[in-house]
Formats: C-alpha cells, structure tokens, sequence
C-alpha cells in the first residue's frame, strides 16, 4: 500500500504539472488497478496519495502568499480559520484519489472473472 501511494503521489505530481486537475483520479485510476491487492488498500493508497500532494500543495500556496488567499478562500466559505482551507483541500483531493484508486481495483476484479 504505502508503494502504491508513494507511486500516485508521484505521477500525480507529474501529471498535473501538464494536465488538468482531474488528471489525479486517471493515475490513482490506473495504480489502483494495477498495483494494490484489495479494496480498501487501494482506497488508502489513493487517499493518501492525493490527499498529502494536495495537501503539501495547498501548504506551499499558503506559505508563498503569506496566507493571502488561504484567508480570502475562507472568507468566501466563512470558514473561521484559514487553515481549514488546506485540510479541506487535502480531504477532497484525499477522497477523489481515494474513490479513483478503489474504482481502478474493482475493475480489475470483474475484468479477472
């Protein structure tokens, strides 16, 4: 699993330097169903996979702004504190790549039968 991950994390890197946003669901998609040995491996492969790069992304984004637009992206979701803005965003990015990478096994699964 942790291969897995570190595998997506690192072709969604790659991939969204060139490609759009969702392109991330299309790696954990394809490392789901070739590299992971049940379902909810995958789920966490992917999970964590995404979520931390989206994470370590909306961290950088933050620290660069000083915060800028962290706080005015939590302004818009009235959210209290502008930290939640990048925990929300590593939970989305988390579960798209988690539901992506979990899909791509489940494919697997019928395709063998």
């Amino acid at each position: 699993m942790i291969l897995a991950a570190l595998l997506i994390f690192i072709l969604s890197f790659i991939a969204e330097m060139f490609l759009p946003w969702w392109s991330i669901a299309t790696v954990a998609f394809a490392v789901g169903f070739v590299k992971t040995a049940t379902g909810w491996k995958s789920f966490w492969a992917g999970f964590l996979g995404v979520g931390f790069l989206w994470w370590m992304t909306s961290g950088t984004i933050h620290i660069r702004t000083n915060g800028i637009l962290t706080s005015k992206v939590g302004e818009m979701l009235t959210l209290p504190l502008p930290i939640l803005v990048i925990l929300i965003t590593g939970l989305v990015g988390g579960l798209v790549g988690g539901l992506a990478a979990s899909s791509g096994f489940h494919l697997r699964a019928i395709v063998k039968k």
